[in-house]
């Protein structure tokens, strides 16, 4: 078959049940690809030459971690920055959580020049009471690579 494209195209076979995590993934990263059904529940995938390490990286992650399903959902991947010891920010690869309404609070027990007011107490699992600052935050969308993080 002929490339009927204005670029090169490399192409893989994986089995259908990886498909719908990785066309998934291409999606989310707003790559080009077109899929063709094979024999025997097989799908081709083609994508430009330069995607094609992203592609089988795709593939790995899929075949490393299995594919969600309605019995088992893909896990909620939040990451928090943090940069000379302060938060820098909340951030997810599922953009639907930025902006929605998840309650986060950072604790954080290093009080010394922190002013009363800023001071919560919070109940340990002892019962004692420990001085904190408590700061609210909200999730953004991910701009790291969160497969790197949670490898």
């Amino acid at each position: 078959m002929t490339n009927p494209f204005p670029f090169q195209i490399e192409s893989i076979v994986i089995p259908g049940f990886k498909l719908q995590a990785v066309v998934a993934a291409l999606l989310e990263a707003s790559q080009w690809f077109a899929v063709m059904p094979l024999p025997d529940e097989d799908w081709q995938i083609s994508v430009k030459v330069e995607t094609l390490d992203m592609l089988n990286g795709i593939v790995q992650h899929v075949t490393d971690h299995g594919t969600p399903t309605e019995d088992q959902p893909a896990p909620v991947r939040i990451a928090v920055a943090i940069e000379g010891g302060l938060v820098q920010s909340i951030c997810s690869d599922q953009h639907q959580l930025a902006g929605q309404l998840v309650d986060i609070a950072i604790v954080d027990y290093d009080t010394d020049g922190v002013e009363d007011d800023e001071i919560t107490l919070v109940t340990q699992d002892n019962g004692d009471q420990a001085r904190a600052r408590v700061i609210g935050w909200g999730i953004e969308p991910a701009d790291i690579n969160l497969d790197e993080v949670f490898g």
